[in-house]
């Protein structure tokens, strides 16, 4: 049997279900991330822009709300935002109340801790947590933990990035988590209630999901080569980047996302640290993209069309 991972949707793969547009600005923006070279992804993505303008029936809001209700068909063509979280929300009520229980005949009381689990993931940062304190967090066991987590990845609901580090020091360090979508985790704080992080923060973390998803599913792409992703284990945390990728044997390359306005200091200090050969800072105040030295700038609306 051969199993084909069906991720949720980037924005290209929106924009043609929804309107019928057609872009391959993804194979540009691949090589502006991983090589560096920007200037086809600049003509590119002034033609998109300009398309973009002059297409039928798309909204200037399309954007904002696939990126917090989308990724998903069936909530493609919603309008209304109550109607979209719902859906997204009873669908992965509905993974982890019917479809965890047939992969690995979990009791009932172990799905309704897998549904606190996504809560609790849902309403804080995704740094790095062991599972002994999320253990302690919706009061069961460890080993009850690793399942549930296990089985939320192979249902894609969420996805696991390891430190960048040796093989000792990465066996000894927790993982971090994301939900495979912006939309999922806006769904559940949504349905819940949100937490104690200010919109600010919150916005910001919306934007490191969409874009670890993007990365992790590129990386599982049949259409595309093999690299890792890592999170920056930098002691300094005001130096930390988002994330590390890296292909084979090359050098490293740094990725920074930031809400709001973003200066190049962290992703300077990483290129630096890492001896790479550029560094991304990915942001939603970025108009276009632009390479200044060897920073790149590119804007989330752009990126999420990879």
């Amino acid at each position: 049997m051969i199993r084909y991972p069906i991720t949720p949707l980037n924005y290209s793969q929106h924009l043609k279900l929804k309107y019928n547009y057609h872009t391959d600005i993804s194979n540009n923006l691949i090589d502006l991330v991983f090589n560096g070279n920007v200037d086809d992804a600049i003509i590119k993505e002034k033609q998109v822009n300009q398309d973009l303008l002059n297409l039928k029936n798309y909204h200037s809001m399309d954007w904002d709300n696939y990126f917090k209700f989308g990724g998903f068909p069936s909530v493609m063509h919603d309008t209304n935002h109550r109607n979209a979280f719902k859906k997204l929300y009873y669908s992965v009520e509905t993974v982890v109340t019917k479809d965890l229980g047939t992969m690995n005949n979990l009791t009932a009381n172990t799905q309704t801790n897998a549904l606190r689990l996504m809560k609790f993931l849902a309403e804080k940062y995704p740094g790095d947590i062991s599972q002994n304190a999320l253990a302690n967090k919706i009061k069961t066991s460890a080993g009850t933990v690793s399942t549930i987590m296990d089985l939320l990845e192979k249902t894609h609901l969420i996805f696991h990035i390891e430190p960048y580090a040796g093989a000792n020091a990465r066996a000894k360090k927790s993982w971090q988590y994301y939900f495979a979508t912006p939309s999922i985790m806006h769904a559940i704080n949504t349905k819940f209630g949100f937490s104690s992080i200010n919109l600010t923060e919150y916005e910001g973390i919306l934007l490191e999901t969409l874009v670890g998803s993007n990365l992790v599913n590129l990386k599982n792409s049949e259409q595309f080569f093999e690299f890792s992703i890592f999170y920056d284990t930098h002691k300094v945390k005001k130096q930390k980047v988002d994330f590390i990728i890296k292909k084979d044997f090359d050098e490293v390359i740094p990725i920074e996302v930031g809400y709001g306005n973003k200066d190049d200091n962290q992703i300077k200090d990483a290129i630096r640290r890492y001896k790479s050969p550029h560094g991304i800072v990915i942001s939603d105040t970025t108009k276009t993209i632009e390479k200044v030295d060897n920073v790149i700038f590119v804007p989330i609306k752009i990126f999420s069309l990879m």
